[in-house]
C-alpha cells in the first residue's frame, strides 16, 4: 500500500515535467493517442517521425521512495569494508567552496527532456537558449566523438532485481553507476557495500527525492549531505561525486549550488517507461529503444525496479558490443 501510495505521487509529480518537455517540443503530434499503447501511457513520450529520421521525447519519473527504513549493524566488523576514494573531487563533495550570491541563478523549474534521433546523432536536450550545462558541471552525454556509452542506474527502492543486474555487470566485466537514495541506503546497506566492492560508483539521489527547483539553498544542500553521511555511516564508503536530480527536474540555481558543493550534474540522453513495476514494458520493446537510439557518448537512465530493464540487459551490452561501443564509467567523462 506504501509503494501505491508513493507511485500516485510520482504520477502527479510527472504532470509538472510535462510541462517542461511541452515548451521543448518543436513539433507535437495531437490526436493519435492509444490506450493501449506503453508509450502513450508514458505522459513524457512526444513523437515526431519524419521521412528520413524519427526523434522520440520522453522523460520517465525517476524511482519511488520507500518508507521502511531497515536498522544497519554497523558495529559489525564485516559490515564496514575500508572506505575508498574511487572519485573524490579535488575538493571534499558537500563543503561549500565559495560565496555565492544565487539569488542571481534563474529558479525557474526545468523538467528535463531529450528529443532522441533514429540516425543515431546526439540528441537534443531541454537547455535553456544560451546556457552551457557545462558550466554547471552537468551532463546529459559524455564523449559524443567516441563509440562509448556509460549505464546509469536510480535506485528508489529495492524490486529484487538489483543482483541480477550486478551479476550481468560482473560477467560482462562491466562498471555502472547507482543512484541511491537515503531510504534506499538505510534499507539495503549491503547491497550498496557490494555496488562498491565490484568497482561501479555510487552517486546521489537525495534524501526524500524532492524536485529541487522547489528547494532553497540550505535544503538542497541538506538533501545531498545527509544522503552522502548516511552513506558513509551505513558503508564506510564515501559517497561518489555525481547526483541525479529527482525527476530530472532542475533550476540553474539548483546546478550552482551542487556545482559548489563538489558534485557533477548527471542528466540522460536515452529513456523510457520503465519505472513502474506494474507496468512493465517487453525485453525486446526495451532492446529496440537502444537499437534504434543509441548514440555515441550516450547516457541511457534504467530503473533497479524494472524487470525489463534486468533481463534486457545483457542482449543490451551484446547489441552495443555488435555496434563495436565499449562502455566507460562516469570518472571517464570528457
Amino acid at each position: 500500500m506504501r509503494k501505491e501510495n508513493v507511485l500516485r505521487k510520482c504520477m502527479i509529480g510527472l504532470v509538472g515535467v510535462q510541462v517542461g518537455l511541452t515548451l521543448f517540443a518543436a513539433v507535437t503530434t495531437a490526436g493519435q493517442k492509444n490506450k493501449n499503447s506503453i508509450d502513450q501511457k508514458a505522459t513524457q513520450a512526444v513523437t515526431v517521425e519524419s521521412k528520413q529520421s524519427a526523434n522520440e521525447k520522453e522523460n520517465p519519473k525517476s524511482d519511488k521512495k520507500h518508507a521502511i527504513k531497515e536498522k544497519a549493524d554497523v558495529n559489525n566488523k564485516d559490515a564496514v569494508p575500508t572506505p575508498d576514494a574511487t572519485v573524490l573531487p579535488a575538493t571534499q563533495a558537500g563543503k561549500m567552496t565559495k560565496k555565492t550570491n544565487y539569488k542571481k541563478y534563474s529558479n525557474t523549474s526545468i523538467g528535463w527532456g531529450v528529443s532522441m534521433h533514429a540516425d543515431h546523432t546526439t540528441p537534443g536536450g531541454n537547455v535553456p537558449k544560451g546556457v552551457s550545462l557545462k558550466k554547471y558541471q552537468a551532463y546529459y552525454v559524455g564523449n559524443t566523438k567516441e563509440k562509448v556509452m556509460y549505464l546509469t542506474f536510480d535506485c528508489g527502492y529495492e524490486g529484487g532485481y538489483t543482483r541480477k543486474i550486478l551479476k550481468t555487470l560482473k560477467k560482462e566485466n562491466l562498471k555502472a553507476i547507482f543512484f541511491v537514495t537515503k531510504p534506499f541506503i538505510e534499507e539495503n546497506p549491503k547491497l550498496v557495500k557490494k555496488m562498491k566492492k565490484e568497482g561501479h560508483l555510487v552517486g546521489n539521489h537525495t534524501c526524500t527525492h524532492p524536485q529541487l527547483s522547489k528547494c532553497n539553498v540550505a535544503k538542497i544542500r541538506k538533501e545531498i549531505n545527509d544522503c552522502a553521511k548516511t552513506m558513509k555511516k551505513l558503508t564506510g564508503y564515501n559517497m561518489d561525486a555525481f547526483i541525479r536530480p529527482p525527476e530530472g527536474v532542475y533550476s540553474l540555481r539548483a546546478l550552482k549550488v551542487i556545482k559548489d558543493m563538489g558534485y557533477k550534474t548527471i542528466l540522460w540522453s536515452i529513456a523510457y517507461y520503465d519505472y513502474d513495476p506494474q507496468n512493465q514494458p517487453s525485453v525486446d520493446y526495451v532492446v529496440n529503444k537502444f537499437k534504434t537510439y543509441y548514440h555515441k557518448g550516450a547516457i541511457p537512465l534504467l530503473h533497479i525496479v524494472s524487470k525489463a530493464d534486468c533481463e534486457a540487459l545483457p542482449k543490451i551490452i551484446r547489441l552495443m558490443h555488435s555496434k563495436k561501443y565499449h562502455f566507460k564509467t562516469l570518472n571517464e567523462l570528457d
